[in-house]
């Protein structure tokens, strides 16, 4: 989770910044609460995503056993709703996907390894993207496409 340093010249606890390396990033939820609280440090999206919506026709798509689980999935309450009030709702939430083409070589890794992408010979950047991206265009047939915010 990312934070920027906005208050004093420089913060030294559980973690270090200062002004003129104000990012800092943190995994623990714990730490990151902390350092929100303590009023030295704003919270920032992650570098590494976009945020976008659904699209709604792919929504429209869909059989609604499998809309009402993504739904409950995106925390959409659907009690009541016909299926187009459903699909409207859904994509109406914003959702955040990795902006792979920002990542370094070892959060590629651990991307790749997190959705099971077997990276068996590519040892550059460029070929580890492109597996991804082959990935993800075989995912998309089941996946809803995103559509940037803009």
């Amino acid at each position: 989770m990312h934070l920027r340093l906005i208050k004093g010249l420089s913060y030294d606890g559980v973690v270090r910044a200062s002004a003129a390396h104000p990012d800092v990033f943190v995994d623990d939820p714990e730490k990151y609460t902390a350092l929100l609280e303590s009023g030295y440090f704003e919270a920032l999206p992650d570098a590494h995503t976009v945020t976008g919506h659904l699209d709604a026709d792919f929504l429209g798509e869909m059989d609604e056993e499998q809309l009402n689980k993504l739904a409950d999935d995106m925390g959409v309450d659907t009690t009541g709703k016909d299926k187009a009030e459903v699909v409207a709702a859904v994509a109406e939430e914003p959702v955040e996907v990795p902006d792979i083409s920002k990542m370094k070589l070892d959060e590629l890794k651990e991307f790749a390894e997190d959705n099971g992408i077997d990276l068996t010979g590519c040892a550059t950047k460029a070929s580890i993207l492109q597996k991804i991206r082959e990935y993800e265009a075989d995912a998309a047939a089941a996946a809803a496409i995103i559509a940037p915010e803009g």
